[in-house]
């Protein structure tokens, strides 16, 4: 992956091509002053087959876990029947 740094008039005058780009896999950073205010990149990639989906159950499961305690440690308790209680029971079930 290369990083390409462009000025805010090249980006506007050729942004067909700095989509090209980046959908070869460049990182595209637009610069103004001397200094970055966007940049253009992929999407991130989420998980689509059954097995990338399997894989990220135990991220999804820290996940859940963190903003549940979270709530605990503030003192504000998700309560028991919460949609996000459901969803960590199904993770940690696999």
């Amino acid at each position: 992956m290369n990083v390409v740094i462009v000025s805010m008039a090249e980006a506007q005058a050729d942004l067909p091509a700095l989509i090209a780009r980046v959908a070869a896999g460049d990182q595209v950073v637009i610069a103004e002053d001397g200094r970055s205010v966007a940049e253009l990149s992929r999407p991130p990639r989420f998980p689509t087959t059954p097995e990338e989906i399997a894989a990220a159950a135990p991220l999804r499961a820290a996940l859940f876990r963190s903003v549940i305690e979270g709530h605990e440690r503030a003192g504000e308790p998700l309560p028991a029947d919460h949609p996000l209680r459901a969803a960590l029971a199904v993770e940690e079930r696999g």
